[in-house]
């Protein structure tokens, strides 16, 4: 599914904004959504069964309202700070940043003490290698980034349209298509190294098109055969990552609580892709600089790109060390008869 929106998603944005339907411009993307909200809206409650626990629990209201506050403190300062000329407001959220995520730990030991049912369980996170799990699911996204940077050099380096633009994203989304669909076959070869198979893939990918573009000269696109070979291995190489890294961290908790961890990393996913667009993308317009040419523009993104790889390598090499620990709980459950 996430292979099929890669490829429909890029190429119809560049559509959309072609058309400029209604004068909106590059605002029409957002249609893309529409007719899916749509069928979801028509088709979701006749459809869908309702489904409730024998023993109902509350919401933790106050844990989630403390987890925005956290995660707001750290994210907003940092995509806004640098544009702003890092105000004093924004050394004083990162600052809080901290204080309200240890307000927030206390806060739900507390309430798992009192028998309450937390947003986050402390015991969920005491799973050996559970940590590990999660810190590679936070640097898997740094490639979040990527779609932003890659827009901007192919229309602003390379001056191509929205439409072309978006076309050139074809290769990674097809790649994006097959990885899940050969994920069984490669565990059956590889077993649990297919996660660090699919982040190498794309950390070789990254470097590969950042040498592409840092040795084509400044204007001119590199040769697409090559350009679409990289571009086919980082989608391909996301497309075996990711499924099995969402194995690779709920295989690791007890069945109660994997729903819970499934939550986490699915946030978890989302805090690396807001800090990848704060960090990786203020990188790249530290570097880009004044004035804007077509040269700075390639320059920028051959750093952001390698900025891309090293985040991923990471976690290649945790991912690595939890190939040689396979997750005892998603393991047994595999071999239970269905």
């Amino acid at each position: 599914v996430f292979g099929l929106a890669s490829v429909i998603g890029q190429a119809l944005g560049g559509v959309l904004i072609a058309l400029d339907l209604f004068g909106m411009g590059w605002r029409a993307i957002f249609l893309v959504n529409l007719p899916i909200a749509l069928l979801v809206i028509a088709l979701g409650i006749p459809v869908l069964k309702d489904t409730r626990g024998l023993q109902a629990s509350k919401l933790d209201l106050v844990g989630t309202a403390l987890s925005i506050l956290a995660l707001g403190a750290l994210v907003v300062p940092l995509i806004e700070g640098r544009e702003a000329g890092w105000p004093w407001w924004a050394w004083l959220s990162l600052a809080a940043a901290p204080v309200l995520g240890a307000l927030f730990w206390r806060y739900e030991a507390r309430l798992h003490r009192a028998g309450g049912t937390p947003l986050l369980a402390p015991a969920a996170l005491q799973a050996p290698g559970l940590g590990r799990a999660l810190s590679i699911a936070l640097c898997f996204y740094a490639i979040g980034v990527f779609f932003l940077l890659f827009s901007i050099y192919l229309q602003g380096a390379l001056q191509m349209s929205a439409l072309d633009a978006g076309l050139v994203f074809l290769p990674f989304g097809a790649g994006f298509l097959i990885g899940p669909l050969s994920v069984p076959l490669l565990r059956r070869v590889l077993g649990g190294y297919v996660n660090p198979s699919g982040m190498a893939l794309e950390v070789i990918g990254l470097i590969w098109l950042g040498w592409l573009v840092s040795v084509t000269p400044p204007g001119l696109a590199p040769p697409f055969t090559f350009l679409a070979v990289s571009l086919l291995l980082i989608g391909l190489g996301q497309g075996l990552a990711l499924p099995t890294l969402m194995r690779l961290v709920t295989g690791r908790v007890a069945p109660a609580y994997a729903g819970m961890i499934a939550g986490i990393t699915s946030a978890t996913l989302q805090i690396s892709t807001s800090l990848s667009v704060a960090v990786i993308g203020g990188v790249f317009y530290t570097v880009l600089g004044e004035p804007v040419t077509e040269a700075r523009i390639s320059h920028a993104f051959v750093v952001a790109v390698l900025y891309m790889a090293a985040c991923l390598a990471v976690g290649v090499a945790l991912s690595l060390t939890l190939a040689r620990q396979p997750a005892p709980l998603a393991e047994a459950a595999a071999m239970r008869p269905s």
